[in-house]
């Protein structure tokens, strides 16, 4: 099927292609697997080759689950062992009940007095939140594209989509330049059309930024309580 469509993994991942290709093969979600570049330090250095895992949904061709791991060609098997375990936790959101579902949308991570060699921090912190956002059960993570998309075709307005889409909730984050080689991190949180919560500090190590991550995911999944969810799939 995907010879007569002409689909490789990077066609297959676009959200039209997954819907049509969801509707043709009465598929619930699509699971993409592909081995990738590891991310690139300021300086150039290149980093370790990332196994990227993606589950979306052919509704709307959203991911439910949007990460990567550490790819070692000596430890398939182990790999394999993981992988599994992320996806069957983030297929259990398609069977969720109604008003389970955030919807949280990473608007994205910017610099402020950043020296120009840790610009690089910037992408590299958004899209690590991204990913261990996508990983947690009641959360889908909806990229700025799609949502764009959907704010141009009107789609965000009656019936169970405006409500899904509508409970969404916005996070943006600054990486801050406190001096003496210390970066922090601060989110905002909070609906599109309310006020925002600040979330924050976190210490950046540029040489480990993950455990940062790992703090500003633990305190949005803290504050994200008491944040109306949306709708079930339809």
């Amino acid at each position: 099927v995907l010879q007569e469509r002409e689909l490789g993994a990077a066609g297959l991942a676009e959200r039209g292609a997954l819907v049509k290709l969801g509707r043709l093969l009465r598929a619930d979600a699509f699971l993409l697997i592909s081995l990738e570049e590891g991310p690139k330090k300021g300086g150039g250095e290149q980093q370790p080759d990332l196994l990227r895992v993606r589950l979306a949904e052919t509704v709307r061709g959203i991911r439910l689950l949007d990460t990567y791991a550490a790819w070692d060609p000596e430890k398939v098997e182990e790999a394999a062992g993981q992988v599994a375990q992320e996806v069957a936790l983030a297929a259990a959101k398609l069977t969720l009940p109604p008003g389970e579902l955030i919807p949280v949308v990473v608007v994205g991570v910017r610099g402020v007095f950043l020296p120009e060699e840790h610009e690089w921090l910037c992408g590299a912190l958004a899209m690590m939140l991204s990913s261990r956002l996508s990983r947690e059960p009641r959360i889908v993570v909806l990229e700025r594209d799609y949502l764009k998309l959907l704010l141009d075709e009107g789609g965000l307005t009656g019936g169970a989509e405006g409500a899904f889409l509508g409970a969404r909730v916005l996070v943006e984050g600054e990486l801050r330049w406190t001096g003496k080689e210390a970066i922090e991190l601060w989110l905002s949180m909070g609906p599109a059309d309310a006020e925002r919560t600040a979330l924050g500090p976190f210490a950046v190590d540029r040489a480990a930024p993950l455990e940062a991550v790992r703090q500003a995911a633990d305190a949005l999944m803290e504050a994200l309580g008491s944040v109306s969810a949306g709708a079930a799939w339809q």
